[in-house]
């Protein structure tokens, strides 16, 4: 059974609820990343940052970029997974709590990495042929159906549809 750490993207940049916008906002273009963890100085995650989170302060506020700090944007309760979890717990947890995007803990709960569903899609299987296979593709679907849209009911995943090659 794979685990989240054999998966998650290790040394994951972060940043610090004392930075301003306009350096998370350099930080974010790049690594190319849509989310930043928020640590303390013991690198345990108080909270997290999207760039969504950045744009929607930016767009209601008049107030520059340079003087808009982290803390006073950034999501406090940021949920975490344990680095040992299985992938599926993973999954689950991004689904239950609609995130594209889970900071990973060490046994101390410092930081040591970010799993996204990126990730998942890059070690999921075409289709769960043995009980070996710890994740398909419609899993990650499932899950970012689930993220997207939540409780709203959707006609049934068609992965052919997207398998269907152009002629």
């Amino acid at each position: 059974m794979m685990k989240v750490s054999e998966v998650c993207t290790r040394n994951a940049f972060f940043c610090r609820p004392w930075s301003n916008l306009a350096e998370v906002g350099g930080w974010m273009w790049e690594h190319d990343c849509g989310a930043l963890p928020v640590v303390d100085f013991e690198q345990r995650v108080v909270g997290i940052l999207t760039d969504r989170d950045v744009a929607i302060a930016l767009a209601t506020r008049n107030v520059p970029a340079s003087q808009l700090l982290v803390s006073e944007v950034c999501r406090w309760n940021a949920s975490c997974c344990p680095a040992d979890a299985p992938l599926s717990v993973g999954l689950e947890r991004m689904k239950s709590e609609r995130i594209r995007r889970l900071p990973v803990l060490d046994s101390q709960g410092q930081l040591v990495g970010v799993l996204s569903l990126s990730d998942l899609l890059r070690c999921a299987q075409p289709v769960r042929k043995a009980r070996s296979v710890d994740l398909t593709l419609e899993d990650v679907a499932q899950a970012l159906r689930a993220i997207n849209f939540g409780a709203r009911s959707l006609a049934p995943f068609e992965p052919e549809r997207f398998l269907a090659v152009a002629p």
